[in-house]
């Protein structure tokens, strides 16, 4: 998330906004971001909003109809975190409504997407398979790593 948020300031100068209910103020800003108390309020005043949180049972859905109601009408979401964090009923609700403008997924509630989603249909939906880290360069760093942790547990020395 962190280096996100530097590439999305350095690199196109945005004021970086930042909601997170695990940190205080004083350790967002110490990270160069503004912290900002409610979720509600990161998408009434952001004019894009990424998502880099884990799903888990208090965070399944956390983007509804509610986070909708009060949106910055030219708002882009984008997700690349896990697909159940928003609920996409609300989601195809508030671009067809034009609560939002727009959306960026590569992560579905359901994986793959029904070809059916009526989310799919949407020109104001850019839609892709998570495989984002999957470069030729991760994918070595990551069986390196396994590799190496055989090694280590078998007392195999490099």
């Amino acid at each position: 998330a962190c280096e996100t948020a530097k590439i999305a300031a350095n690199g196109f100068q945005m004021e970086i906004f930042c909601f997170d209910p695990f940190k205080t103020a004083e350790q967002i800003e110490s990270l160069g971001f503004h912290p900002v108390s409610e979720l509600k309020e990161l998408f009434r005043i952001c004019d894009f909003v990424s998502l880099h949180c884990l799903l888990t049972p208090q965070s399944r859905h956390m983007i509804n109809a509610e986070t909708f109601t009060a949106c910055n009408p030219d708002l882009i979401l984008i997700n690349t975190a896990r697909g159940g964090l928003i609920d996409e009923e609300a989601l195809y609700d508030a671009l067809v409504s034009g609560k939002i403008a727009g959306a960026g997924l590569d992560v579905f509630e359901q994986e793959p997407p029904s070809p059916d989603s009526p989310l799919l249909k949407l020109d104001q939906l850019t839609a892709g398979m998570h495989v984002g880290g999957s470069t030729r360069e991760a994918l070595e760093r990551t069986g390196n790593a396994a590799v190496d942790s055989v090694f280590a547990e078998l007392g195999i020395k490099e």
